[in-house]
């Protein structure tokens, strides 16, 4: 048991126990306890450890999701079958198994030989077990601090955190309009001998954002502090990915290290394509006189929340009216902003911004064009 970094294992997952024995206890499977008198197994951790992942993961979807109305009841925007979707996605064994396989910590179990021949430690369901158990010596240690154990989930399920399962959307997408599943295969692989007769498409649960950390495009910095995790023989250590759309000619790449995070920002990028394509088929090209119908085009068909319009006047040296507009869309980074001594018109320029950016047009090319239209009338 000396073997496991305990030390290096403490700083990963955001705490330091004060009983370290159990963190050892975590990494031990039944097979080693059974053959070491007076060792305890992990087991009863991973019963524990379940139980505060479900509660934390919960109490996230509460926040999220929920609030009260003004005659005090109780609402959810998540239907009852979304939100045990969402859950599900969370509590899954293969989401936990990336979590482990990414750090690496199931190369630290103790097992019997039999164990150790068969690479047990690799299978899905004994890193999920180890995730549970870890967490499990947490709420042992913390004597169910929720606090404590909140920070523990969040450090551990950062690691592969995305938005939404792009693999599953996308794999669902191509299904619903009659195109093969996409191709996807690390980069190493990709151009070995001839394109895979069949689609491979590694379809993995994550979970949906629930309040989480956003996903980091970079390897865990615990590599870099901890060289005894440092290149580590893993078969999900690969380099970046390769992903191709054959009726839509789409092609997306990646060069994150992990096979699952590699693959789920391949798909990714397909979907913001795709989307981008799909608005644009809703809506068309961008004009100033349309921008804000447009806009709530996007709304109505589910692509974007909808925006938001908020209003400021100022007045120029002669003491005329200036209205500032400025457009807020969720899904984009900033606000966008339209000047006009015209209230309306102030409203479509900023929508314009946000529209172009939406859309992915350039919205000087959109300006240009427009002023030729008018040079010509």
């Amino acid at each position: 048991m000396d073997k496991i970094p305990v030390s290096d294992i403490q700083e990963a997952i955001g705490y330091q126990f004060k009983n370290k024995r159990l963190l050892q206890q975590a990494f031990i499977r039944s097979s080693y306890a059974n053959e070491n008198s007076g060792i305890e197994d992990n087991e009863k951790l991973e019963f524990y450890g379940d139980a505060a992942l479900d509660y934390y993961i919960s109490r996230c979807m509460f926040s999220e999701f929920s609030e009260t109305t003004k005659d005090g009841q109780f609402k959810s925007t998540k239907t009852e079958q979304e939100l045990t979707e969402i859950k599900s996605y969370n509590v899954d064994t293969e989401s936990l198994a990336h979590c482990i396989r990414i750090t690496g910590f199931q190369n630290f179990l103790l097992m019997n030989e039999s164990d150790k021949k068969n690479n047990v430690q690799n299978t899905p369901s004994v890193m999920a077990d180890l995730f549970e158990a870890i967490l499990g010596a947490v709420v042992v240690d913390s004597e169910w601090d929720y606090k404590k154990i909140s920070i523990v989930c969040r450090s551990m399920l950062k690691l592969v955190n995305f938005e939404i399962n792009y693999l599953k959307w996308l794999k669902h997408w191509c299904a619903e309009h009659g195109y093969q599943e996409p191709y996807i295969k690390p980069k190493l692989d990709f151009f070995r001998l001839q394109m895979c007769s069949q689609p491979n498409f590694q379809l993995h649960s994550n979970p949906f954002f629930i309040n989480q950390p956003s996903f980091q495009l970079q390897s865990n910095p615990f590599y870099a502090q901890s060289p005894s995790f440092s290149d580590l023989e893993r078969p999900e250590q690969i380099t970046g990915a390769y992903l191709f759309i054959k009726e839509l000619d789409l092609h997306t790449d990646s060069d994150i290290r992990y096979e699952y995070a590699a693959y789920m920002e391949c798909a990714k990028k397909a979907y913001d394509i795709i989307q981008i394509r799909e608005m644009n088929l809703a809506v068309g090209t961008p004009s100033r006189d349309t921008a804000v119908n447009q806009l709530n085009i996007l709304y109505q068909k589910g692509f974007i929340e909808e925006p938001e319009y908020s209003y400021t006047e100022k007045h120029d040296e002669d003491g005329n009216p200036i209205w500032q507009c400025t457009c807020d869309v969720d899904e984009l980074e900033r606000v966008y902003i339209g000047d006009s001594s015209v209230k309306k018109e102030a409203k479509k320029e900023a929508a314009l911004g946000a529209l172009c950016k939406l859309l992915d047009f350039d919205i000087e090319m959109v300006e240009d064009n427009l002023e030729a239209m008018e040079e010509d009338e």
